[in-house]
């Protein structure tokens, strides 16, 4: 099967350093159930953490009742057979591999996904397995110097994130010390639900034509990520809104910038389907891949907006050399964008909730 990828991604999922590069993870049974179960390694053994019983209650909940997932958001990314593989899958059965391509499971494969889950203990795994020789000396990944986190980022070589009911735990498995055969297992056999469904994938050509779909409905919502920080310039007789906008499928956060850089409380509004095609639509009209990737802007702005695996990127500043007149109509283009994107970061400020 080919790859799909949410590094960066997605779900926040172990932010180091944006993509994380990953090596060698193959799988072997594991136990059902219990924490320390016989049959799993001394590496499980040893980094035995306190089972999350909210989160399995959570699991074993999703499993007895309704088909109503909304809130769940599976993750796993594993060196296999074929290279770097990773999938993404939501509640509402919109899934996708490696980046690239959407696919959908249903609802039976979505309950295979979560007794796999529970059938693995997954509530009861520890944050990290590995990365010493005595894997007691390690409970979580150290913290990197910003200037060796790419290096930082290799040692991660499987992990399974899960976010389900207000609930989220993250498992990683790091290249040194004692590897953990039960989240190896756990990561291949929800590879292994997903083998079929993800056969009948669509991917998009470049972003234009992602957004084209997304507009019209072939693409799900969940393809779509923008991010928007402007950062007001200090010592400025009136100073500009500063804020940072990220859109994450359907979920728009907010959360004001003042020039020292420093955030304010999150806000969160969840748009509709019908919203998110008309802003993909609005989006994709504007012809973002004819951007410069730097462009004139009074204050620190970046932004990004990415469609699967096709991103477009621009920072605009008071770059030397460079006016607000220097790209004529590009820099009025990026101008009506940041316009709009402005426009969605005050009606998630005025309309949303607080994030708890």
């Amino acid at each position: 099967m080919e790859g799909l990828l949410l590094s960066g991604s997605r779900l926040g999922i172990y932010l180091l350093s944006g993509c994380l590069l990953i090596a060698g993870c193959a799988g072997t049974a594991a136990a059902p159930g219990a924490p320390a179960a016989a049959g799993r390694s001394d590496g499980d053994r040893a980094a035995a953490a306190p089972r999350n019983e909210a989160l399995a209650a959570a699991i074993a909940s999703a499993l007895a009742g309704s088909d109503d997932w909304s809130s769940l958001h599976l993750f796993t990314e594993c060196r296999r057979d074929a290279g770097l593989e990773s999938l993404e899958i939501f509640g509402n059965g919109v899934a996708i591999r490696d980046g690239k391509r959407q696919f959908e499971v249903s609802a039976a494969e979505i309950r295979a996904l979560l007794a796999a889950l529970q059938k693995a203990d997954f509530a009861a795994m520890p944050e990290t397995f590995g990365g010493r020789k005595n894997p007691r000396e390690l409970q979580r990944p150290p913290r990197p110097a910003p200037d060796q986190e790419g290096l930082f980022a290799l040692r991660v070589i499987c992990r399974v994130e899960l976010s389900i009911a207000g609930h989220t735990k993250r498992v990683a498995q790091l290249d040194e010390g004692e590897q953990s055969e039960s989240l190896k297992e756990l990561s291949e056999e929800l590879f292994r639900v997903c083998a079929e469904p993800v056969r009948e994938g669509i991917g998009a050509a470049d972003l234009g034509d992602g957004l084209a779909k997304i507009g019209r409905g072939e693409l799900a919502p969940e393809t779509l990520r923008l991010m928007l920080h402007r950062k007001p310039e200090p010592n400025e007789p009136v100073s500009a809104e500063g804020f940072l906008l990220r859109l994450d499928g359907r979920q728009a956060t907010s959360r004001p910038v003042d020039s020292s850089g420093r955030f304010a409380a999150a806000t969160v509004l969840e748009l509709t389907p019908v919203e998110l095609r008309t802003l993909a639509r609005e989006l994709g009209g504007r012809e973002l891949a004819e951007l410069p990737v730097n462009l004139y802007a009074a204050d620190y702005t970046d932004l990004s907006i990415d469609v699967l695996d096709h991103k477009k990127s621009v920072q605009a500043r008071r770059f030397a050399g460079m006016s607000a007149t220097t790209h004529g109509e590009l820099q009025r283009r990026f101008e009506d964008l940041y316009a709009l994107l402005l426009d969605l970061h005050r009606r998630v400020m005025a309309e949303g909730s607080p994030v708890r």
